[in-house]
């Protein structure tokens, strides 16, 4: 079995994993390098991050379960990369097949086309649990980008802007897109907010747009699906919907989008914590 290679450019020593994460990491990740990672504890959770987003975003939430944030390994240039949805699932695929079946659980945690890849990755890997955080639909967002150009077309316009470069909104003076962060955020976070920030696949974009035509299949295995009732790029009744169609369980929380990025967001921490504790698909 091939190992994952994971690689530190920030001073820790960089490991191998080939194994079902028998040493689970936390991220550390820097300006520019790849995510880095430190041994922890025992179980295999796994981060799936959205679009536009680098795997620091997500090292709080990581830290809290104990699990690996996984890179979407893209071209160097991104927004060239045909390959979209495809191409950003086999870092995924590759994840979980460096995990062997040894009877430890195994867990996705997928944040908005992350939590589409991992309802993917559901349907042709063995896992014991997902959670989805504000997931893209697969049926995808036409609807949804019509509502917000109707809405706020300021903010439709720079996330039109964000998909050509993310260069504006990581080094510029760009405010982000109404809806990614809460009302209260302040600008302290917003400018730290800013190191996430990633370019992305234009085709991958059109995907979660678009989305597929085949229906959505009931989940088999302990589903948590999480909307946010301030987000304006994935609306709560759409991830209601999800759920719906999912017969997952179902959460509503006063944050963001971009929750993972604020400090308002540990409730989301707080709530998949205590959801992966009570059906023991998370070390004590």
């Amino acid at each position: 079995m091939h190992g994952l290679d994971v690689r530190c450019t920030s001073g820790l020593v960089p490991i191998a994993v080939s194994h079902r994460f028998s040493q689970t990491m936390s991220l550390c990740d820097s300006v520019g390098a790849e995510p880095c990672v430190k041994a922890r504890s025992t179980m295999p959770v796994l981060v799936v991050p959205g679009g536009f987003t680098r795997p620091s975003s997500f090292a709080r939430l990581a830290e809290r379960l104990n699990a690996v944030v996984v890179t979407l390994r893209r071209r160097r240039i991104a927004q060239l990369d045909l390959g979209g949805l495809t191409s950003l699932a086999k870092s995924l695929d590759a994840a979980i097949t460096a995990t062997p079946d040894d009877g430890t659980p195994l867990v996705l945690v997928g944040h908005s086309m992350g939590g589409l890849l991992t309802y993917r990755a559901s349907l042709t890997h063995r896992l014991d649990g997902q959670v989805l955080l504000m997931p893209a639909p697969p049926r995808g967002l036409a609807s949804d980008i019509a509502g917000l150009v109707a809405r706020d077309p300021v903010s439709a316009l720079k996330l039109a802007a964000l998909s050509v470069s993310a260069l504006p909104a990581r080094v510029g003076r760009m405010k982000p897109p109404s809806g990614l962060f809460t009302m209260d955020a302040t600008a302290q976070v917003i400018q730290e907010s800013r190191v996430h920030r990633a370019d992305e696949s234009f085709t991958a974009l059109l995907q979660l747009i678009v989305g597929s035509r085949e229906p959505v299949q009931k989940a088999l295995i302990p589903t948590l699906v999480v909307g946010a009732t301030q987000d304006g790029l994935v609306p709560p009744p759409r991830v209601r919907q999800l759920a719906e169609q999912l017969g997952a369980d179902h959460l509503e929380l006063d944050v963001a989008h971009n929750f993972a990025e604020e400090p308002a967001g540990v409730v989301v921490d707080d709530a998949v914590e205590k959801w992966l504790r009570a059906r023991s698909l998370l070390a004590t």
